[in-house]
């Protein structure tokens, strides 16, 4: 049976993404010890690619020492192992490692997000740009000022100004930070001059900056044993400290205690990524190249080994394999690795202890056939004996083990080849459950890994195998088909299916009637997981097992069965007996579609795209629902059943005999057998053959459900779980066996869950920390708590011991569209609150709970919002704050009579959790909620604040009066808008996007308006479109340009307005690239889109939904939401536009509202769906147009 989830509507969706990454082309840098670069000053390099971006910021968060290695998880959570001797692991202790074991707890924030090893030393960036080391410290490299060794991290260094790091780098024994503002400051270990002060004293604090030559800013720093070079902001190269075998590439042997000259790179002269190893130093060209100098003796320089002398200066480049372009690269004791653009991993040079990962311990002098991996790399990091890579969230690791360095759990020698690889404990964390009679399965986040743990005797555990004993820990992974990794699973009495990434599905474990969809005749087991064929379109959006049957809803919303007929659950109109592969779709009751279905013990239900229900198969307990109280079988889907008020459901979940729906307000409605309780509306009895509605405790809604056979539970908008019905195994949690007849005092967690899922007689529930708690019957294994006894556990046990236990705390969250305010008579809410209050009176204020609402956590720091105002009575303005803080001189939309008008709106959540929307004129008003941002995110809110105002008068004034008062713009005007250091809490430096409030007023003609970092060049695309006379204002991420500037250029007269928002730090991790469109329906040039598709084919139809792809398209395979600037245009009557992740039913909200003719924009921060795509609906006949304006991807910084 499956899991369920903490999302409501999103059944098998991810539930928590991880914080927002910031993609820029940036030098890159991986060293001898640990080059860890983290959005430093963009460099727009010729020839950098999308995917070099996205490998050149992962690098940081993987590093190896002397002998050992460390790795940050996706939560910012710091892991390591190998050699512990001097405390280097951070855990306390000195006690070696050969797995990876968590670091002791970081000083505030607590999140690291990126990691530098040095000989026997470890020093973390945090997400607020501080540094903190730990281990050996003779050379005072821990930056403390002592030079005394610590075993666990200490508060952080004090750094010179501006105070925070974007880069670290460790040497053998020094330590470099790349500064906010572009400066070097080194300490630690000066034998050498590496620090670059002019002197040779040791350093045991970081002292001030170093004088860099050229530009004298510099964007990426790599600290080699004795030595270091830097990147400078227009791509030279300078490096200092020891150089002998000619390391330092300035044609001498010399030791250079200052860099006052460039190193002369061969053309195309420029860098975009340098390692400094023990005696070589490599960089990679702007075209992709690689050159290297210093020591060859081994092979290091890669130029195929014609002589072994040392090379003093950079010579002609080498290419890569197969002509590719080198991303990053490694360097270290004369091993060179690269990551190229396929995601390969090339090495050369020295091959001691098998460290060029060919299995061979003859040196290469020229790159090698790529490393064999089992998935594209992201990093690679060359520590002295021990090379790792990053493989998805997993680490790879070969070359030396002597002390754990590789990281597998067998310390033994060397690792010839590549070991298989092994789960950073956070970086997976468990979102997805499923069980089945005797069993639990769970699917990670990141590698999509299934593991099963309980009875095998069929094969269930999905590991080519079938026994009887009980299995009472997670097993290795189920043996997936290609491509190898799930989004969700679910099972039922012995059979496991599971739907995978891209919409495959497969199954395995007992297959008597065909349940395994293999096309097998015979019956028997099947102890692998086969790929299952389905009918066109061949993918699935869900699979649910039920007993000897299963079922798919396929990607276009039909519905596929197969297995076990006998009492019509295949829907086929008909009891075929048994049909052993998915035969062609059944009809389904309107619309048609279904985007949901679940299966129960010879029945199954299926939520409709209208959130409509229907019920097929049994029907001798009243599984249907329909309240006939017949219990001949329905062999067809029905007529949608009647459901409890709202009438309409987010999803359906089946048990043995009774099935339960989660309703559109968070309330749960059951029917069916309700001989113990399962139903849950009070004494139990025999049949309840009609939906009715469930009393559940506070907060009183939910937002995922789990059926048991004869048991449910209700996972709590508030993170609790409730369970009621049968309780023969102590499955309600409730510390006793006795039965509940409706749901009871929410059970005891250790945490808050994200996902349940319901056995016969046992409950599991994944929590927040990444753990799996499970309770009940446990006699075979089922709890996974390795102690499969027989025995009844009545309360949540232990953790399942899974290996992946990240806190997940992302830095923005996106949500589905819901609707938490409506003032019309007509308006409805997601939860009743806030609904049909009328006009909001001019000059008035509503006070808007969001906190706690539409699955804004309770803490939130700050919400996205779509705000519309409606029907205005007169020409004015909205203003969105919040509540508690004076209200700003800004405003949020701009309003004239009787047009409605809708702008997207990131705003600061004040007192309890509520914004203020005041309104200078009457109006009605309605907000849907998009996404939301947790308390000490990387994303910071603010009340908005005026940092241009063209109009002249005293109440038109900008917060410090800069950017006041010029007069109308002249159309083909540029204007440079300041933005870094203004404010009342000054915009810092750092800072890499804003979030804007744009406004053209009452310009005298149609134009539009578009927003793009200063340096680079004006993009072919907009913000913002408007008409004449009419206020018009949007939403707009952007990066911050040249000096901290955003240019804004109008094509024709018009005055400006514009508020700053909300700004994304250096720690954050968002990608403001210049607007791309992606959907231009117009016909004929100059209507394109940037890459030629998705372009023409004219106005969309009233009521129509256009599919748009995105993401390997536009962005990073691994985009997960994107910020993107929506416009209808010649609409031939009024409506609106939803835009929302494609596989998700349509949401009752808008982001767009037009009038005919009138052209109209809107921001729209939207989640992306399983394909990477979004889904643009339409009430009225347009044309539209989207353009790209930003990339949020799903995982922690530094990846992107």
């Amino acid at each position: 049976m499956r899991s369920a989830r903490r999302v409501a509507g999103r059944k098998r969706m991810a539930v928590k993404r991880r914080f927002v990454h910031v993609v820029s082309a940036v030098a890159m840098t991986v060293s001898l010890w640990g080059t860890v670069p983290v959005a430093p000053t963009p460099v727009h390099a010729e020839g950098a690619s999308g995917a070099g971006e996205y490998l050149e910021q992962v690098n940081g968060r993987l590093d190896v020492g002397g002998s050992h290695a460390c790795a940050v998880a996706d939560d910012g959570q710091l892991f390591c192992w190998g050699e512990n001797s001097s405390g280097q692991l951070g855990v306390g202790s000195t006690v070696d490692a050969d797995e990876p074991v968590a670091v002791s707890p970081l000083p505030p924030p607590g999140r690291a997000q990126a990691v530098a090893l040095g000989s026997s030393f470890t020093c973390a960036l945090l997400v607020d740009g501080a540094v903190s080391c730990w281990g050996t410290n003779n050379y005072g490299q821990l930056g403390n000022g002592t030079t005394d060794p610590l075993d666990e991290p200490p508060t952080p260094v004090e750094l010179p100004a501006p105070g925070f790091a974007t880069q670290i780098t460790a040497g053998e024994d020094f330590v470099c930070a790349l500064l906010g503002d572009g400066a070097i400051t080194c300490w630690g270990d000066d034998e050498d001059g590496q620090l670059a002060n002019g002197a040779d004293g040791d350093q045991t604090a970081p002292p001030a900056p170093i004088d860099l030559p050229g530009s004298g800013v510099a964007v990426s720093v790599s600290a080699g044993e004795d030595h270091a070079c830097a990147i400078l902001s227009d791509g030279a190269v300078t490096c200092w400290g020891r150089g002998d075998q000619g390391r330092l590439g300035y044609g001498d042997t010399l030791e250079v205690e200052e860099p006052t000259e460039l190193v002369s790179l061969p053309s195309p002269g420029t860098a975009t990524a340098v390692a400094a190893g023990s005696r070589h130093t490599c960089v990679v060209l702007t075209d992709g190249d690689v050159t290297c100098w210093g020591s060859d003796s081994e092979g290091s320089l890669g130029n195929g080994g014609a002589s072994s002398a040392d090379v003093l200066s950079p010579p002609t480049p080498i290419s890569m394999p197969g002509g590719l372009n080198a991303l990053v690269i490694a360097a270290h004791n004369g091993t060179t690795c690269a990551v190229v653009s396929t995601g390969d991993v090339t090495c050369w040079g020295s091959a001691n202890s098998y460290r060029l990962g060919t299995g061979s311990l003859t040196d290469a002098p020229s790159p090698t056939g790529p490393v064999d991996l089992s998935a594209a790399a992201f990093a690679v990091a060359v520590g002295s004996s021990t090379v790792c890579a990053l493989v998805g969230s997993e680490v790879v690791c070969w070359g030396g083990d002597s002390s754990g360095t590789a990281g597998v759990g067998a310390a033994n020698g060397n690792a010839l080849l590549p070991s298989d690889p092994f789960d950073v404990p956070g970086a997976n964390p468990v979102v997805g459950l499923g069980s089945y009679l005797g069993g639990t399965c769970s699917v990670q986040q990141t590698s999509g890994t299934v593991r099963c743990w309980g009875l095998n005797d069929d094969g269930q555990l999905g590991q080519g195998t079938s026994d009887s004993d009980p299995h009472d820990t997670p097993t290795t992974a189920a043996l997936l088909p290609a491509p190898n990794n799930a989004s969700m699973v679910d099972g039922y009495m012995e059979h496991v299916c599971a739907r995978q990434t891209g919409g495959e599905v497969a199954c395995w474990g007992l297959d008597q009637s065909g349940q395994v969809g293999n096309g097998a005749a015979t019956s028997g087991e099947e102890p692998t997981p086969v790929a299952v064929t389905l009918p066109a379109p061949g993918t699935a959006l869900d699979v649910a097992a039920g007993y000897a049957f299963t079922c798919a809803v396929l990607s276009d919303g039909d519905i596929t069965c197969w297995g076990d007929d006998s009492d019509g659950q295949l829907g086929n109109g008909a009891t075929t007996g048994v049909v052993h592969a998915p035969p062609a779709p059944i009809t389904l009751p309107s619309p048609g579609t279904a985007v949901a279905v679940d299966a129960g013990n010879s029945f199954a239900c299926a939520v409709l795209s209208n959130n409509t229900v229907t019920c097929w198969g049994a029907d001798n307990n009243g599984q249907a629902g329909n309240g006939s109280g017949s219990s001949a079988d329905v062999t067809a889907p029905p007529a949608a059943i009647t459901l409890p008020s709202p009438g309409t459901a987010t999803d359906v979940q089946a048990g043995l005999g009774h099935a339960c729906a989660l309703l559109t307000d968070g309330k749960v409605a059951c029917w069916g057998d309700d001989i113990f309780g399962s139903v849950g509306n009070g004494p139990s009895g025999s049949t309840v053959s009609a939906p009715v509605l469930i009393t559940l405790p506070s907060p009183g809604t939910a937002s995922a459900l789990a059926l048991g056979w004869r048991h449910s539970c209700a996972l709590l908008t508030d993170g609790s779980v409730t369970c009621w019905g049968h309780n023969s195994g102590g499955q309600l949690g409730q510390n006793d066996r006795t039965s509940r007849d409706a749901p009871p005092a929410p059970i005891a967690l250790p945490a808050d869950a994200v996902a349940i899922t319901a056995g016969e007689a046992h409950t599991c529930a994944a929590l927040t920390t990444g753990e799996v708690t499970c309770w009940g019957d446990d006699q075979y294994g089922q709890l996974g708590d390795g102690a499969a006894n027989g025995d009844f556990v009545t309360v949540p046990d232990q953790a399942v011991a899974l290996d992946d236990r990240p806190v997940w705390i992302p830095d923005f969250t996106p949500l589905p569209p819901a609707r938490i305010l409506d003032t019309r008579a007509t308006g409805v809410t997601i939860d009743g609150q806030f609904q049909a209050g009328g006009t909001v009176a001019g000059g008035a204020t509503l006070e808007l709970q969001v906190a706690g609402r539409g699955g804004v956590a309770p803490n939130a720091e700050a919400a996205a919002l779509n705000v519309t105002a409606v029907a205005p009575t007169g020409t004015g303005w909205v203003t969105v704050f919040p509540c508690g803080q004076p209200r700003p001189n800004a405003s949020n939309l701009n309003v004239v009579s009787g047009v409605n008008v809708a702008n997207a709106v990131v705003a600061q959540l004040g007192t309890d959790g509520t914004v203020c929307l005041y309104a200078s004129v009457a109006m009605h008003l309605i907000a849907d909620v998009t996404g939301s941002a947790p308390a000490s995110s990387a994303f910071t809110a603010a009340a908005p604040e005026r940092f241009m105002e063209t109009r002249s008068g005293a109440q038109f004034t900008t917060i410090d009066g800069q950017f006041e008062g010029d007069g109308q713009l002249a159309a083909g005007t540029t204007t440079e808008l300041q933005i870094a250091g203004r404010g009342s809490s000054p915009v810092a430096a750092n800072i890499e996007a804003v979030i804007l409030n744009v406004t053209a007023v009452t310009p005298p003609g149609n134009g539009y308006l578009t927003v793009y970092p200063c340096g680079d060049s004006l993009p072919t695309v907009s913000n913002l479109n408007f008409v004449p006379g009419r206020s018009t204002p949007n939403s707009v991420l952007v990066a911050l340009g040249d000096g901290g500037a955003v240019c804004l250029f109008n094509s024709t007269a018009t005055h400006l307005i514009v508020d700053v928002v909300g700004v994304l730090n250096v720690a954050s991790h968002a990608d403001a690239p210049s607007p791309r469109r992606l959907l231009e329906t117009r016909v004929g040039l100059p209507f394109v889109t940037f890459d030629g598709s998705y372009e023409g084919g004219g106005k969309v139809p009233a009521d129509a939904t256009r599919a748009v792809q995105v993401a390997g398209r536009a962005t990073n395979a691994d985009a997960r939401f994107v910020w993107l600037n929506v416009t209808a245009i010649q609409a031939e009557a009024g409506g609106f536009v939803t835009v929302y992740a494609c596989g998700q039913t349509r949401p009752n909200a808008s982001n767009l509202n037009f009038s005919a003719g009138v052209t109209v924009a809107n921001s729209v921060l939207v989640e992306l769906g399983e394909d990477g795509d979004i889904c643009i609906y339409t009430s009225a006949t347009t044309h539209l147009v989207v353009d790209l304006d930003g990339v949020l991807i799903d995982g922690y910084a530094p990846i992107s």
